[in-house]
């Protein structure tokens, strides 16, 4: 061996061992001295070191030995390989000849394992493809993405449909009743369901739905209105009436949870799927299925109505008109090029456009021609719902939406008035901008604070400098820290005041549409509907309001929660998720809100009878001191014997009378 050549530390037992460890992973990528160099290059770390040949197949790289160091080092290897003996690694040896041994002891041990492993993989130690494509990511990326997916595998594993005892399905108190679809696929069709009734118009609305027989006169029902009750058997007709009888079981049985299946089984429902996004997104999903049940409850409700030409102004309880500021209202009959039940806002995460009330302002603008001519709301419905179209760019910043606006200033009617508050707002944003630039101008130059080094001078004028018992420098020194305090006077009163008329500003930014005449079409938050960015049921969840009570809704689970919290739910913010669906509604007074729904008498006492039956099947050890708060069932007529009078499931799927509690 030439003399200056590379002498090599010989490698100690836990190196040897390390060695090993990542020619076996490796296979027969890498020579034993390459993986040698990479270890103690990396400390030590096998991981590490199995990282930086795979990155960079160099870094295991040494200087060239001369031609008769490899020749003895192969030479050392085979021998070693043959007599089976492990080399002696201490005492007076060649530093050379420790090496070829230690690389052959290392080349004897990994020869029987250079071959397909036997062994169960080890997803530690899983390697990406030579002839996969290049992802770009970090090996921390790629790990992240191999947990999300095996975190995802595991949930979706985990979500099944589950069920309560039925002795933990009674239901206690004033707690609502979820509405639940056996299928996950189907869970924000369940959801938008469940949300309906929890809106006193829709309720109401559906309530005085009573499909009559061919014979049947509309006219003096009083008495025995319940003969001429013919349940549909098909068509939009029949989804109503399925929610007909959906409604009265959530407001009058006293179970915990009732099945959606067959009430969904009314409508073709695309399905959610894992991954979806787009078109596929539980948003978009839950838009479409809304849009075709309004319009099935509409065209059963208002057909006749809603078809008349010349009178748009039908009792529209979903659909609103829309149309450009300029120009008359359409008076044309229903179309679905200016009816819509619900409005799309995209939320952009912009800070200064990210409430609901300034994102629907834009959407109208985006909408119209041009901005002087934005799209207005000719006539309003009682029920309005947005669908909030999450996107990746932009900053995280929580999406805000009240628990109740005013329409008024997207009113045809009130366009005018509107539009000079509108002026008046923007003529005060103009104003604030100005303001904060003179703010800025006074405080920071070259990106210091001013202020803060015109108070440095002057404390230093007045307590540092020093006089040199000079009375004339004594007094320029006075002289200019009374300028600087002077100075620093003015800069303060004139930031007194910028703050004073910011302040103002924004007062009347935030009060410019409140005024007596926008404040006629109040419309209250009634139900939220969220998503946490996964997939699965346990993903999709709902707040929904009673009686001035909001609670949330995840699967079964019902609880009682604060409306801060329902303003305030920051799920899903950084995956592009959160609130996916609002609905608002007509404001009401507190009597109108907790009416009563006038249920058809039989549907009613189905209710009863089942609810009954579920008591009795749940034993009086279980219902000791349960009072149910529903009156004894009425006398009335009977629906037609060969009509099916319940679309709902609610018993154990055991049990085969009458009472089925599919749940």
């Amino acid at each position: 061996m030439t003399e200056g050549a590379f002498r090599p530390t010989p490698p100690t037992p836990e190196e040897i061992a390390g060695v090993q460890q990542v020619v076996e992973i490796l296979s027969d990528a890498y020579n034993p001295e390459q993986v040698l160099n990479a270890l103690r290059r990396n400390h030590g770390d096998v991981q590490k070191a199995i990282s930086a040949l795979l990155d960079d197949p160099t870094s295991g790289d040494i200087p060239p030995l001369p031609a008769d160091d490899i020749s003895a080092l192969r030479e050392a290897a085979a021998s070693v390989v043959q007599s089976q003996s492990l080399p002696h690694l201490t005492g007076d040896t060649d530093p050379d000849e420790d090496m070829k041994k230690a690389m052959a002891a290392s080349l004897e041990d990994i020869a029987p394992i250079l071959q397909p492993s036997t062994r169960a993989p080890n997803p530690d130690w899983a390697m990406v493809p030579s002839n996969a494509p290049v992802t770009g990511l970090t090996q921390d990326e790629q790990d992240m993405n191999q947990a999300i997916q095996l975190s995802l595998q595991e949930e979706l594993s985990l979500d099944q449909f589950d069920e309560k005892p039925l002795e933990e399905r009674l239901r206690k108190g004033v707690t609502p009743v979820a509405l639940r679809a056996s299928k996950v696929t189907q869970t924000y069709a369940a959801m938008v369901m469940h949300a309906l009734y929890f809106v006193p118009q829709v309720r109401r609305a559906i309530a005085s739905y009573l499909p009559y027989a061919p014979d049947g006169n509309s006219e003096d029902m009083s008495t025995d209105l319940d003969i001429r009750v013919v349940p549909p058997t098909n068509g939009p007709a029949r989804l109503v009436w399925s929610m007909l009888e959906t409604f009265v079981y959530l407001d009058l049985a006293r179970l915990t949870e009732l099945s959606a299946d067959s009430l969904l089984d009314q409508l073709p429902i695309d399905p959610w799927s894992p991954g979806a996004n787009g078109s596929q997104s539980p948003g978009h999903l839950a838009f479409e299925f809304y849009a075709q049940v309004a319009l099935a409850i509409e065209s059963v409700l208002h057909l006749d109505d809603a078809t008349t030409e010349g009178q748009p102004d039908w009792p529209r309880l979903f659909h609103f008109r829309h149309g450009p500021s300029n120009r008359e209202p359409d008076r044309r009959a229903f179309n679905h090029s200016i009816d819509d039940s619900i409005a799309k806002v995209h939320v952009s995460g912009h800070p200064d456009i990210n409430d609901l009330v300034s994102c629907l302002d834009a959407e109208l603008k985006q909408v119209g021609p041009n901005e002087s001519q934005p799209q207005v709301i000719v006539y309003p419905s009682e029920v309005v719902a947005f669908q909030l179209l999450h996107h990746s760019s932009g900053d995280r910043q929580k999406f805000s939406f009240p628990p109740y606006f005013y329409l008024d200033q997207f009113m045809h009617e009130k366009s005018k008035l509107a539009n000079e508050k509108r002026r008046l707002k923007s003529n005060l944003l103009q104003k604030i901008a100005e303001l904060e630039a003179r703010r800025k101008a006074l405080t920071k130059f070259q990106d210091r604070d001013t202020l803060a080094d015109l108070q440095s001078a002057a404390y230093y004028y007045e307590n540092i400098a020093e006089d040199e018992g000079s009375e004339t420098r004594r007094s320029a020194l006075q002289d200019t820290a009374g300028k600087l305090r002077k100075i620093i006077s003015q800069i303060e009163t004139e930031l007194q005041n910028i703050d004073a008329n910011i302040s103002q500003c924004k007062a009347g930014v935030n009060d410019a549409f409140n005024c007596p005449g926008l404040h006629d079409f109040r419309y209250e938050l009634r139900a939220v509907l969220m998503h946490d960015g996964f997939y699965g049921r346990n993903h999709l969840y709902s707040y929904v309001k009673e009686k001035g009570v909001w609670w949330k809704t995840i699967e079964h689970t019902i609880t009682e929660v604060s409306e801060e919290e329902v303003l305030e739910d920051p799920t899903g913010l950084h995956l592009s998720a959160g609130p996916f669906l609002l609905i608002y509604s007509r404001g009401l007074s507190p009597n109108e809100e907790n009416e009563k729904a006038a249920w058809p008498e039989d549907l009613k006492n189905n209710v009863k009878r089942d609810n009954q039956t579920f008591f009795e099947t749940l034993g009086p050890e279980v219902v000791a001191g349960f009072e149910d708060p529903n009156s004894p069932l009425t006398a009335v007529f009977p629906l037609p014997s060969d009509t099916e009078t319940s679309s709902m499931d609610v018993e154990p799927p055991s049990r085969t009378d009458d009472m089925d509690l599919d749940v």
